[in-house]
């Protein structure tokens, strides 16, 4: 299940988002412990595998997994601390590529997804904890958790009225530590082995301006990368009562609003590009010829957590937060189009469809890294195939349906999709822009394994697709346990208690 045959662990944790729906556990039981046994290093790249492994726990219900890999999640945590916490600086420092974000615009410092993961980290291990009733473990990660909440939300957020955004602190490498995984090398090829930009209407002028720019230890980069979302997605933002120094979230969520579906911000045709368009370097040509960059093209890795981010602002965080964030269901259900589009209608060189890729051109659709390596005759120009470094399944059962995974008996069902009712009273439009998103009539899963129990969640508009009644319909082992006329509005979620089964 690794990105290639030599198990690249940086996509992990979506390889678990994506597993934790199936019925047959036995698969996900042997990937997570591969990581932890295996002759891997699963340091190679940023990962989240404590995070992954207790949302997966919610789903099924079974903390087995996480109790039984504590002590690996722990020395896990503490061997990142050993090599990439900065004592000068006070924050975790990665190599851009090792962040699976190779030649980007920020660079390598102490970047917004390496501290969103290790507060999450620290979080998955305070709850695994005390399940096993070790006390020690959970006063030392709820230090941990709230040192590494400030870090993101006070020292990490750009305040400069121009950015406002979730940025890159540069700071040198703390120390020297064992050569890793070095990424391949790329430039960017049209289909006729010309050099171009992907937008070639872009100009970016490279001649008066350093690209990468040459940023100052100590500061905050500006420019805004999709990198700045992570954030939301390993839910750092405070939620509710709860309280730090730095940002709050109803400001950190405006950044949605004045980014995701600007023309000179995220919005592309194909999928959100890695850093803005009004950004300076934004695709600049990479001098060693890597085929690989994240300073433009679109990444399905990327737009994964992407979507994991809106979803968490609309399901899980105060309806103050999302209307700040200018964010509504219409938005996912845009972006999830978008995406499977992308992955149904994209151009693969010598490839079929559907297909996944590395990146894609955000503007003509066709899979970059991949035609790339077909100009060059690269003999690895086929390592593509079967590229599994993304989510759309999660995209599905937690963002559209709307199944909310919790450790309890109480499921809340808040599904992110727009109905023909929602059109009818203007509530179908991505609040940013106006752009009108087309509703669903309806949608069904089945034969979800859930905390034991097999659910059955579809929505019918009128009745007629599958004869059960209009409306939203729970089911749980074929009885029917909630019910609603009409899709819930985000602060009123669809409440079904297990019980009940």
């Amino acid at each position: 299940m690794g990105e290639f045959a030599n198990s690249i662990p940086a996509a992990e944790g979506h390889h678990i988002a994506e597993g934790r729906w199936l019925r047959n556990e036995t698969w996900l039981n042997e990937y997570e412990r591969f990581w932890f046994v295996a002759p891997v290093d699963i340091r190679a790249y940023s990962t989240w595998p404590a995070t992954a492994s207790v949302r997966r726990a919610a789903v099924t219900g079974n903390f087995s997994m996480p109790l039984s890999l504590l002590e690996a999640f722990d020395a896990n945590f503490e061997a990142w601390v050993r090599d990439n916490w900065s004592y000068k600086y006070n924050c975790f420092w990665q190599d851009d590529g090792q962040d699976a974000m190779e030649d980007s615009i920020s660079g390598n410092g102490c970047r917004p997804t390496i501290n969103s993961i290790l507060f999450s980290e620290a979080k998955s291990i305070v709850a695994i904890a005390q399940v096993a009733r070790n006390y020690l473990l959970v006063a030392k990660y709820n230090v941990w958790m709230e040192k590494l909440r400030t870090v993101v939300l006070a020292t990490l957020w750009n305040d400069e009225p121009t950015v406002s955004f979730f940025t890159v602190l540069k700071v040198p490498k703390p120390r020297p530590k064992t050569a890793r995984h070095v990424s391949p090398t790329r430039a960017d090829f049209d289909g006729h082995g010309r050099l171009i930009r992907i937008d070639e209407n872009e100009t970016n002028n490279q001649s008066a301006l350093r690209c990468p720019p040459d940023w100052r230890d100590g500061k905050l980069v500006t420019v805004r990368e999709l990198l700045g979302f992570t954030p939301w997605y390993y839910e750092v933002p405070v939620k509710g009562n709860e309280t730090t120094s730095g940002v709050s979230s109803q400001v950190a969520a405006r950044a949605f609003g004045a980014t995701l579906w600007r023309a000179s911000g995220f919005d592309a045709k194909w999928g959100p590009t890695t850093a803005e368009r009004r950004a300076p370097c934004y695709n600049y040509t990479v001098p060693n010829h890597h085929e690989c960059t994240w300073n433009g093209p679109t990444w399905p890795f990327a737009t994964s957590r992407l979507a994991r981010s809106v979803a968490n602002v609309l399901q899980l965080y105060s309806p103050s937060v999302g209307d700040n964030a200018l964010l509504a269901k219409a938005d996912f259900l845009r972006l999830l189009r978008q995406y499977a589009r992308l992955h149904t209608q994209g151009f693969a060189v010598n490839g079929s469809s559907p297909w996944i890729g590395e990146d894609a051109h955000p503007d003509l659709g066709y899979w970059l890294a991949r035609q790339i390596m077909y100009n060059w005759h690269e003999k690895l120009r086929n390592r593509g195939f079967l590229y599994n470094h993304s989510t759309y399944v999660d995209w599905i059962m937690r963002g559209l349906v709307g199944i909310v995974p919790h450790a309890g008996s109480l499921l809340r069902v808040l599904p992110l999709a727009t109905s023909p009712f929602d059109k009818k009273n203007d509530k179908s439009k991505s609040p940013s822009d106006g752009h009108q998103v087309e509703p669903l009539k309806y949608f069904a899963v089945d034969g979800v394994p859930y905390h034991g129990h097999i659910l059955t969640v579809f929505f019918d508009s009128d009745g007629s697709r599958y004869g059960q009644g209009a409306g939203l319909h729970v089911w749980c082992n074929g009885k029917e346990i909630g019910w609603r006329e009409q899709l819930p509005e985000l602060d009123d979620a669809l409440i079904v208690d297990l019980k009940n089964c």
